[in-house]
């Protein structure tokens, strides 16, 4: 894992994965549009994977549960997310764990985070977060 939080950190990207097969890769779009994506990749990249993440909100830890990834390591975990990986049976490593994220202005919990969190159904999660990044690919201020 400290490969990965090296690069993570290194090339200020906002996910790094290890697939299952060794292969490295770094992503940098902002929220969980990425994660969405290799969740949604025919080639199942995320099953097995190692992966260091800036900000684990529960959006991320529903993608990466159900995604069966491996390990985790995260700078910040929400108190909710931390819960979902370790019932979810992802291992995971934190610099902080704060009660929720807060949103980008600052102003409250994370929009996608405040969404999910009465939701206690993975299939239900997942399909929220679905609409989700369907609606901020359709708004004018996008990932």
């Amino acid at each position: 894992m400290t490969e990965l939080i090296n690069i993570l950190h290194a090339g200020s990207h906002s996910l790094v994965i290890r697939r299952a097969t060794g292969v490295i890769e770094t992503f940098d779009r902002r929220g969980v549009a990425d994660l969405h994506a290799l969740y949604h990749d025919p080639a199942h990249p995320l099953q097995g994977a190692e992966i260091a993440d800036k900000v684990v909100g529960i959006g991320a830890a529903a993608l990466m549960v159900a995604g069966r990834a491996k390990r985790c390591h995260t700078d910040v975990i929400s108190s909710d997310a931390l819960i979902l990986m370790k019932n979810g049976g992802v291992d995971c490593s934190y610099g902080q764990e704060v009660m929720e994220i807060i949103n980008r202005a600052g102003t409250g919990r994370c929009p996608l985070e405040r969404r999910l969190a009465p939701l206690h159904n993975l299939e239900r999660m997942l399909s929220e977060i679905d609409r989700f990044v369907d609606e901020i690919k359709h708004s004018p201020v996008s990932f």
